[in-house]
C-alpha cells in the first residue's frame, strides 16, 4: 500500500508541475513578447532554460513546504493525507480551468495539503498544521508580495522616467528592449525557483511519511531533476500557444515599463525564494508589477486596474485556497478508511 500511494503521489505532483508550466510561465514573459523585445519562440526557450536553472538553484522553498508547514505523522495515514491534498489541488486546477476561472495552482497545492492534513487528523493521526508558520510563511507573503511588486515597479518606472527624461525616445526604447532580455530571464528563474520547488517539497513530504528518507532530509537529487524536467515539458507544451493568446489581451506597454514590471517581478520572486524561502504564486506577483509600471499612464492604467481587479478574477483567487483545501479534505476523508 505504501509503495502504491507514494507512486501515485509522485505522479500527481509531477502532473501538477507540468500544469504549472502550461498555465503560468507564459504570463511572466508576455510583456517581452508584446514589446517585440523577444519573439514568442525565443521567449519560450528562455523561460524553459531559465526556469530549469531556477528549479535547480536552491531548495529553500521546498524545505519550507516539507518541514515547516505541517508536522506529518509517518506511516500510511500521513502519506494518504499528502496524496489526497495533492490530488485535491489537481482536481480543483482542472475544474477552474474548465470554468475559465482565474486561480493559482501554487496556492491550490499548499492549501490542498493543509486541508487534507487537518481533515485527516479527525479520523487518524495524520499530523497537525503549524498555523503560526502558515500565517508567517504563506498567508502574509501572499498578501504583501503583490504590493511589494507593484510598489517596486512603480518606483523603478519613476526613476527611469527621471533618469532618461532628456534621452532620445527611439534610443531609449531600443536600449530597454535589450535590457528586457535580462529582466525576462530573471522572471523566468524566479518562476522555476517557486513552482518546481513547491512540488519538490510535497514529494519530500511523501518520502518522509513513507520512511524512504528521514525527518529533516534534504531534497534528493532525482526529485530536483525530475521536477525541473517536468516543468520544462509543461512550458514547452503550452507556452507558445498561451503567449500568442495572451499577447492580444495584455495592456499595451512600452519597453521601459515592461522592463520595470519584469525587474520588479524578478527581484520579488528571487528574494522570496532564496532568503526566507516563502512560497509565492509567480502570476500573482507579475500582474501587480505590470499595474505598478503602468501607473504613470493614468488613463490606460485605470483601464488595466478595472480589468485586473474584475469580480471574476478576485473571486477566483479568493476561492482557490478554500476550494482546494476543501477538496483535499474530502478526498482525505474518503481515502483514509481505505488504508485500513
Amino acid at each position: 500500500m505504501t509503495g502504491t500511494a507514494l507512486a501515485a503521489l509522485i505522479a500527481t505532483a509531477l502532473l501538477l508541475t507540468c500544469l504549472h508550466g502550461f498555465r503560468d510561465a507564459p504570463h511572466l514573459l508576455v510583456a517581452s513578447v508584446s514589446t517585440r523585445a523577444l519573439t514568442p519562440r525565443v521567449a519560450l526557450v528562455l523561460v524553459c532554460v531559465m526556469g530549469a536553472a531556477g528549479a535547480l538553484l536552491g531548495t529553500a522553498v521546498a524545505t519550507t513546504v516539507a518541514h515547516r508547514l505541517v508536522d506529518l505523522a509517518p506511516g500510511d495515514a500521513g502519506l494518504t493525507a499528502v496524496l489526497a491534498g495533492t490530488a485535491g489541488a489537481l482536481l480543483w486546477a482542472g475544474v477552474s480551468r474548465w470554468l475559465r476561472m482565474p486561480g493559482s495552482t501554487s496556492q491550490a497545492l499548499i492549501a490542498g495539503v493543509l486541508g487534507a492534513v487537518l481533515a485527516g487528523s479527525l479520523l487518524a493521526d495524520t499530523g497537525s498544521v503549524r498555523w503560526g508558520e502558515v500565517v508567517g510563511r504563506v498567508v502574509l507573503p501572499m498578501l504583501l508580495a503583490p504590493l511589494a511588486a507593484l510598489a517596486g515597479a512603480w518606483a523603478l518606472m519613476v526613476a527611469i522616467l527621471w533618469i532618461f527624461r532628456h534621452g532620445r525616445p527611439r534610443r531609449v526604447q531600443h536600449g530597454f528592449r535589450i535590457a528586457q532580455s535580462v529582466s525576462a530571464a530573471g522572471a523566468a528563474m524566479g518562476f522555476g525557483l517557486q513552482n518546481a520547488q513547491k512540488t519538490m517539497g510535497v514529494i519530500l513530504l511523501g518520502l518522509v511519511a513513507a520512511g524512504s528518507v528521514g525527518p529533516g532530509a534534504e531534497v534528493p537529487w532525482w526529485v530536483r531533476l525530475t521536477c525541473a524536467a517536468t516543468l520544462v515539458v509543461g512550458t514547452a507544451l503550452g507556452g507558445l500557444r498561451l503567449m500568442s493568446r495572451t499577447r492580444r489581451r495584455i495592456l499595451e506597454a512600452d519597453p521601459p515599463r515592461a522592463f520595470a514590471a519584469e525587474a520588479s517581478t524578478s527581484v520579488t520572486l528571487l528574494f522570496a525564494s532564496l532568503i526566507p524561502g516563502v512560497p509565492l504564486s509567480p502570476t500573482q506577483v507579475a500582474a501587480p508589477a505590470v499595474l505598478g509600471a503602468g501607473a504613470t499612464r493614468r488613463r490606460r492604467w485605470a483601464r488595466a486596474v478595472r480589468s485586473g481587479t474584475s469580480a471574476l478574477r478576485l473571486a477566483g483567487h479568493a476561492l482557490t485556497p478554500l476550494a482546494a483545501a476543501g477538496t483535499g479534505a474530502v478526498l482525505c476523508l474518503i481515502l483514509l478508511p481505505l488504508t485500513g
